[in-house]
């Protein structure tokens, strides 16, 4: 199933995006064939994987089908939630895409105080943005830079808000950074 995963993850990658879903639907058939101990990973994993896949393929309905099962098996999923949103955002669902979001950032909310990496920062960071609250997420990207200050997505995240605010100077100070630093 890893290897159908990882295949399929490829393939999308590549835009073949037919033979990427055939591939991570093997792996789920495969998963509930031989159960998720003998295959090595967790049906999530592969449901997430797909998608991706589907909003890559702009498939926005069968990628919230996909993010909405995962969240029924594991509902504190903080990715499955921000896809959501965000696929429901692209469909013109803005009341869904509301909730979805705002279910996400009590979940994070919660969890900001066992952060030590900027994982929820960032993530939170990003619900802000997509939620269009640019000041809170600039104060996430901030925090979770403090937490990790080579977190090169969290650097591009924060240049991309300064970017829609027209602050060109920090934007550009970041991508110098990033340049310079780690790339």
């Amino acid at each position: 199933a890893i290897l159908l995963s990882v295949i399929g993850i490829t393939l999308s990658k590549a835009g073949r995006f037919d033979k990427a879903i055939e591939c991570l639907n093997n792996a789920l058939d495969l998963i509930q064939e031989i159960g998720e101990e003998k295959s090595g990973i967790n049906k999530c994993d592969i449901l997430y994987d797909l998608g991706l896949v589907y909003m890559e393929s702009n498939e926005y309905e069968l990628a919230v089908e996909i993010y909405n099962e995962i969240i029924k098996n594991c509902p504190k999923n903080i990715d499955a939630l921000i896809h959501l949103g965000h696929a429901l955002k692209l469909l013109g669902k803005t009341e869904e895409e509301k909730a979805i979001h705002e279910k996400a950032v009590e979940l994070l909310l919660s969890k900001l105080k066992y952060d030590n990496t900027g994982y929820y920062h960032e993530r939170l960071g990003i619900i802000y943005f997509q939620m269009g609250r640019y000041s809170e997420s600039i104060k996430m990207y901030k925090k979770a830079l403090k937490l990790n200050p080579n977190n090169e997505k969290t650097l591009i995240y924060l240049a991309i808000i300064y970017i829609e605010y027209e602050k060109f100077d920090k934007a550009k100070v970041i991508f110098h950074f990033y340049n310079l630093y780690l790339k």
